[in-house]
């Protein structure tokens, strides 16, 4: 079982989403195969990560590694801010005049609400 996951796979090479995250995490490519398999993981079983080892007995997925809860909690960990930024410069990098980027920068926590902003000049 792979045609949904290499379609998914393909979109992110066609759109350069990809070759963005080999950029950001200086084309570690075994890493960015493990952030390709936990972005498309809960778009197509809406399932939480502590089940995409058991996912993956079952498909081929980009990621060589098992990726157990310990392991995605390392990658996740690991992954900062900066990271998190130079992707966003990335993509509005590739965006053609008139179009817009969405970026979802709100985050909840048990104890309140935080929402900010980001501005590019």
């Amino acid at each position: 079982m792979y045609g949904h996951i290499w379609f998914l796979t393909k979109l992110a090479e066609k759109y350069k989403i990809i070759e963005d995250l080999n950029f950001v995490f200086e084309y570690d490519q075994d890493l960015v195969n493990d952030i390709i398999t936990l972005a498309i993981f809960p778009y197509l079983t809406n399932m939480t990560f502590d089940r995409c080892e058991k996912w993956q007995n079952i498909v081929k997925t980009p990621s060589n590694h098992k990726l157990t809860s310990s392991f995605i909690a390392r990658i996740t960990q690991n992954i900062n801010d900066n990271h998190r930024m130079e992707f966003i410069v990335q993509r509005l990098s590739r965006q053609i005049d008139g179009q817009f980027v969405v970026c979802n920068t709100s985050i909840e926590s048990e104890l309140s609400n935080c929402h900010s902003d980001i501005y590019f000049e």
